[in-house]
């Protein structure tokens, strides 16, 4: 698996494989430290620190599990993981089938991951695409499970190498920009409204799983998002103060009679 921690140019990458099946790769620009090994009985993985320019440190972590682990067993081996770091970013192969990630079944270790998940308040990061291809088979094992990370991301499935799993990139934008605050946006409501008649399909849908639920909140979601892109300009942000209407037409009239009082009656 590839994670690719966005600092311009600055790259980590995880390398489960059969014979060294959880090692990482990381620039020596990149200020790190590694974490030693606990002893684990179920998985194998290796962590290092991360200890970027004005961020706060945090744990990656790649990991294999093998796929005959016990599974259940291995969950102990992950609250290890958590002694390192309580919001660890574990990547790898977990060898986990499950129907939240696109797999046509749920396996026993999938079930398990998804409860220990939950449990614990994390989030799974998963490709939109297979990671795993065998003989007429496509399926996601290669996963991220991250907690409390807020920061933009993007995960995608690589067919780059000669290999039965796909490398994943992970993409964390660790810097990144907002608007300048002398500049605001307008939206043209009726423009989002006119948008949304036009280009969403309005039939009612065939939900027969969690994965459709899930393709079609994703849907939804980015057709209001394109709707608001299509409906909304860039304006400058004015920098006089807010005056409420009435206050305004009072101001006008004061300064109206002021300049009155300040003409001086012709003389004879």
């Amino acid at each position: 698996m590839t994670s690719k921690e966005q600092t311009d140019h600055n790259e980590i990458t995880l390398l489960p494989r059969a014979e060294e099946p959880a090692h990482i790769l990381i620039k020596k620009s990149l200020p790190h430290h590694h974490i030693p090994t606990p002893q684990f009985h179920f998985v194998e993985a290796t962590s290092i620190s991360l200890n970027l320019t004005n961020k706060e440190p945090f744990t990656v972590t790649s990991i294999y599990i093998p796929p005959d682990t016990d599974p259940t067993l291995y969950t102990l081996d992950l609250e290890t993981l958590f002694q390192l770091d309580p919001n660890p970013n574990i990547c790898g192969d977990f060898n986990a089938q499950h129907q939240n990630w696109g797999s046509p079944i749920n396996t026993k270790r999938g079930k398990e991951l998804v409860r220990f998940t939950q449990v614990l308040g994390m989030e799974i990061l998963v490709p939109p695409s297979p990671t795993r291809f065998g003989f007429n088979s496509a399926t996601i094992l290669d996963l991220a499970r991250i907690k409390d990370f807020i920061l933009p991301f993007s995960i995608i499935s690589l067919p780059e190498l000669y290999s039965d799993h796909n490398p994943v990139k992970l993409t964390f934008q660790l810097k990144f920009t907002t608007l300048h605050n002398s500049v605001t946006t307008h939206t043209d409501w009726t423009k989002f409204q006119n948008y949304l008649k036009n280009q969403i399909d309005y039939r009612l849908l065939k939900i027969n799983s969690n994965t459709d639920i899930e393709i079609s909140v994703e849907k939804f979601t980015k057709n209001l998002q394109n709707a608001h892109r299509f409906a909304t300009r860039t304006v400058k942000k004015s920098t006089a103060a807010y005056i409420n209407a009435n206050i305004k037409d009072l101001i006008k009239t004061r300064k109206k009679r002021k300049s009155l009082a300040n003409i001086k009656e012709p003389t004879n």
